[in-house]
């Protein structure tokens, strides 16, 4: 195992002994063992060293990396180590959006996933549209795009996919407008912050950090639970094929709610 003073890390990971002092600083990196008066780092902070460099070169917060390699450490795997680090910037709901030429579509696609591309506009996940370079190809949810086309390879259709977003969506909003009003009803008590619009847009940064890495893991562990279940649930769940379609609610009589219901 390989022996480093300060300057002889720093000249290693390619940057300054203050840049390393920093890390240790902000908790990025872990404290060198002692030899008499002297630091003496190993390769694991070499390797720690070059984990920043590379996240950070690819627009990763520092606070944020600090808490990915922190959690790995640890035998965690958080949301960003999941999904990648474009995800985890601030970047990352705008680069969700993306549009491309035939060329380019048929190089975000490839050649396996081409074939399903009138499956992909009818669900939604693609649409075409008109600008005066020609015509486009819009990708308004990238994630979930990507979610569709590895549904597909365990033989999922696509439009089964389509239906599990759209429930997705529909649950998580509503989730979403809950945990709001739950921090609304406790400001200036158990939360001191004022829940209004302004308050909770200032930090929607960290919000959506730790949505990202709540709700990944929480539906990570609940839907490998569930799946575990799956013969049980299907024999003695009231849910059916036909409750996962959208059924609006006749307008004029409001019945109960179902099980299947949103």
């Amino acid at each position: 195992m390989a022996v480093y003073s300060l300057p002889e890390l720093a000249e290693a990971a390619g940057v300054t002994p203050r840049t390393v002092r920093y890390y240790q600083a902000t908790g990025l990196l872990q404290r060198p063992a002692r030899v008499g008066r002297n630091s003496v780092y190993a390769d694991e902070h070499l390797d720690r060293m070059r984990q920043i460099a590379a996240l950070s070169g690819k627009g990763l917060k520092l606070h944020a990396i600090r808490d990915m390699v922190n959690a790995r450490s640890v035998g965690k795997a958080p949301i960003v180590a999941l999904l990648g680090p474009e995800f985890a910037n601030e970047q990352w709901l705008e680069s969700a959006t993306q549009t491309f030429n035939a060329v380019e579509l048929a190089q975000t696609l490839g050649e396996r996933y081409l074939g399903l591309l009138r499956d992909l506009e009818d669900a939604g996940y693609v649409r075409k549209v008109e600008t005066p370079d020609g015509l486009r190809w819009q990708v308004d949810d990238m994630p979930l795009l990507r979610g569709a086309l590895q549904l597909a390879e365990i033989g999922s259709d696509v439009a089964l996919s389509a239906r599990a977003r759209d429930m997705l969506r529909r649950r998580v909003r509503r989730l979403a407008e809950d945990l709001i009003m739950l921090w609304i009803s406790e400001a200036g008590e158990l939360y001191e912050g004022e829940a209004t619009n302004e308050d909770f847009m200032l930090n929607i940064d960290r919000i959506r950090a730790v949505a990202w890495q709540s709700a990944a893991h929480v539906m990570a562990q609940e839907i490998e639970r569930a799946a575990a279940s799956a013969d049980r649930l299907g024999q003695h769940s009231p849910w059916t094929a036909e409750c996962a379609t959208t059924r609006p609610t006749p307008p004029v009589e409001r019945r109960r709610r179902q099980p299947c219901d949103d």
